[in-house]
């Protein structure tokens, strides 16, 4: 039977395996962003093959039409395969010689790691590969942890899981059995990698081992992951308890109160990033212990030999690299702060569907209510009615906000004006044309017009145009649309008129699209993003943005808008980042404003 053995009582012996693994780590990512760097360089030019430059939500049906595409697709899921099969090997590969006292150099090791991947070419070992790149994301959702920037959902798909009770409970049901799968077959892949078994044969011996010791397993695991946890816990409870414990010592000035606090942060950042990089090798190599511990039927544990000399002790030049790379970042931090962490600007809000949650959306009230507000611009839809009246409305169907199903082809405008909803004061509202809203909006801001399916065309780009320049207010509007060739459209015909185009992702040059403004879900809107359109001249807006943590950081960004349901919350957010200090500048500058508001309970929405 294999006891547990104390992570923190033998924190030593685990520090000194460090160097390895980061070592495995750092080689592990270079090949990583080797791979993917040459499967873009492709899928480019597969793409430019086909006469576009990018490939995003709004135009990626050809992929499914042209041999073009079905290569890309192969070739991503390919890579990604690649890039786990590599990994496992590799993290299995070190654990087994750290644990058996091997003597395999790094080069070898890789090399051997890449020999390994043949074994992945079997039903089970591409079972293992889709349940990893799976697992890790849908555990952080289910128990609404933040997602890591490796495995991460679309916010829309979480938000949409969060928020309702039914999506959430079938999400958490889905994972815990996706968990369970993983406890009866995660002994698959040792036997598979390190013992060359066949799939089926691997598959009935995990299950016949984890049958005789899933008690102890689970104990082990459930132990090691409380640990580690815990120690993360430990660090972060002392980034937050920062302000606190300095208070009684800062009493040095700006510059000395800056220089401390920044260094405080980065020591225990430093620590977080270092033990965050630590944890899954280290679920590998505890595996790959009890793994042996099971099948030999005796305990074991990993054999460390003392270094033969301090020059070829690995933790002390693993911590002085780590201590040159800490004190060379505090400096520059602390020299240009103001530059790296600026205090916060003064980003524009676009009022979504006229006026947010403040009034029925896209309704004359909403619009009236935020032009009070005195916002940037104001987003609304358009469609067209059965007679050819263009009226505001964002659903194919007018059931959720006025309780008929009929779309707006099926209904003309004399019906469709009779439908009623309620304000939340209780008031009366009706549909709206663009006319009314154009006549409303003239001088006071900019008017965001998104052309809705299904009634959107061609024929709506030309007469929307028309209603636009007829009041003289080119400057004032923009067309915006998730369907790509009508952005392109009137971007080629009209270039007095500002085109943006929504999207929820995009793959490959989307800089290059046509359009004068690239309008992204928040999960598209990276920071390189930004920057790359942002090169080419064109504005980057950020769509919708509803919560506090999303507020914070893109009105902390180089975004040039962002469009929101919740105005007055975003100028409040605005407001306390002007007043923030160096402590809360760091910590949205590393995102981890949320985790601290997680961990001291506070649930702003």
């Amino acid at each position: 039977m294999a006891n547990h053995r104390s992570f923190t009582g033998n924190f030593r012996s685990y520090f000194r395996i460090f160097p390895r693994i980061l070592e495995f780590q750092l080689i592990q990512l270079a090949v990583t962003a080797l791979i993917l760097w040459g499967v873009r360089k492709i899928s480019m030019l597969l793409i430019y093959s086909t006469g576009r430059v990018a490939v995003t939500s709004g135009d990626f049906r050809f992929l499914f039409f042209r041999w073009q595409g079905w290569v890309m697709m192969l070739l991503i899921l390919a890579s990604l395969f690649l890039v786990i099969a590599f990994f496992i090997n590799g993290i299995l590969l070190l654990s087994h010689s750290l644990i058996f006292k091997e003597k395999i150099g790094m080069p070898r090791l890789l090399v051997k790691a890449v020999r390994c991947i043949r074994r992945f070419f079997r039903p089970g070992g591409f079972g293992i590969c889709i349940a990893m790149a799976v697992t890790v994301p849908a555990a952080l959702i289910a128990l609404n942890l933040p997602q890591t920037t490796l495995f991460q959902l679309p916010n829309l798909a979480t938000s949409k899981v969060m928020d309702e009770t039914l999506y959430h409970v079938l999400f958490v049901i889905f994972t815990a059995g996706l968990l369970l799968w993983w406890v009866r077959n995660v002994f698959m892949i040792p036997w598979v990698i390190l013992e060359d078994r066949p799939a089926r044969e691997a598959k009935l011996l995990a299950h016949e081992m984890i049958r005789k010791h899933w008690k102890n397993f689970l104990l082990n695991i459930l132990l090691f992951i409380i640990e580690i946890l815990g120690l993360l816990g430990l660090f972060y409870g002392l980034l937050s308890a920062i302000p606190e414990i300095t208070r009684p010592i800062l009493r040095f000035g700006f510059l000395g109160n800056r220089i401390l606090t920044v260094t405080i942060c980065y020591v225990l950042i430093t620590a977080m990033a270092l033990l965050t990089l630590m944890l899954i090798p280290a679920q590998f190599m505890e595996l790959t212990r009890l793994f042996y511990s099971y099948k030999e039927e005796r305990e074991i544990h990993p054999v460390l030999r003392p270094p033969k000399s301090r020059l070829r002790n690995p933790e002390l030049w693993m911590g002085a690299g780590i201590a040159a790379a800490l004190i060379t970042a505090i400096v520059v931090s602390v020299v240009w702060f103001d530059v790296l962490m600026p205090a916060g600007g003064d980003v524009p809000l676009i009022a979504h569907r006229l006026g947010g949650f403040e009034a029925v959306e896209n309704s004359m009230t909403g619009l009236k209510i935020s032009i009070n507000q005195q916002v940037y611009g104001y987003e609304t839809d358009i469609q067209r009615s059965k007679d050819g009246v263009y009226f505001i409305n964002h659903d194919r169907s007018f059931k959720r906000i006025y309780g008929d199903k009929r779309t707006a082809s099926q209904m003309t405008w004399d019906e469709i004006k009779q439908l009623e909803a309620r304000n939340p004061d209780g008031s009366i509202e009706h549909p709206v044309t663009l006319e009314e809203v154009l006549d409303e909006a003239r001088g006071n801001g900019i008017l965001f017009i998104e052309l809705k399916a299904p009634t959107a065309d061609e024929k709506m780009c030309d007469d929307v145009v028309a209603m636009i320049r007829e009041r003289g207010m080119e400057e004032e509007c923009a067309i915006i649309s998730l369907q790509y060739r009508l952005i392109s459209y009137i971007y080629r015909n009209y270039e007095e008129i500002d085109t943006g185009y929504l999207y929820f992702y995009s793959y490959g040059n989307t800089p290059a699209l046509d359009c004068d403004m690239l309008i992204m879900e928040e999960d598209a809107a990276t920071r390189s993003a930004v920057e790359t359109i942002h090169t080419a001249g064109k504005k980057a807006i950020v769509w919708t943005v509803n919560s506090v943590s999303s507020a914070r950081r893109f009105l902390d960004s180089e975004i040039d808008a962002i469009i929101t349901d919740r105005v007055e919350l975003c100028r409040r957010v605005q407001g306390s980042l002007k007043m923030r200090n160096d402590y809360s500048r760091i910590m949205d500058a590393f995102g981890l404003t949320r985790l601290r508001n997680l961990l001291s309970g506070n649930s702003q929405s």
